[in-house]
């Protein structure tokens, strides 16, 4: 089993995630597609349409939603990876994307986490939801 290791800057995680993909990331949720997210093709992980769903939504709102439904795996012909871990994708996409904390909910409560020395995630804490935005 490969021990994941933890990038020290953005700048490191986004060359490191850059050259270990296979494919193009999904700008919502972090998933490894085999063709670019544009044209109405459809992200089996979240359901994101590109092209039509990020018209009237950016791409952290689709994430929020996503996230708040529960991280669903969203395609009903696709399998669920043995090792699909949307966590770690949503981690890996805001890594990569440079998310903001944009678009704040009344209510909600922000913890900052160190996840390893020296690496902190601001984990959105909302009712009903352990967690349900990372970045």
């Amino acid at each position: 089993m490969k021990i994941p290791t933890w990038p020290t800057s953005k700048e490191t995680a986004r060359a490191s995630l850059i050259e270990s993909q296979d494919g193009y990331t999904c700008p919502v949720c972090g998933f490894i597609l085999s063709a670019p997210p544009q044209d109405f093709r459809i992200c089996v992980s979240c359901g994101t349409e590109f092209g039509n769903d990020d018209i009237d939504w950016t791409h952290e709102q689709l994430r929020f939603a996503w996230m708040e439904d529960g991280f669903k795996w969203w395609s009903q012909t696709v399998p669920l990876p043995a090792d699909w871990n949307p966590v770690a994708q949503v981690l890996k996409v805001i890594m990569l994307t440079g998310a903001s904390n944009k678009g704040e909910i009344p209510g909600q409560e922000n913890e900052l986490v160190e996840v390893r020395s020296g690496i902190w995630a601001s984990l959105r804490n909302v009712a009903n939801s352990e967690v349900t935005c990372l970045a």
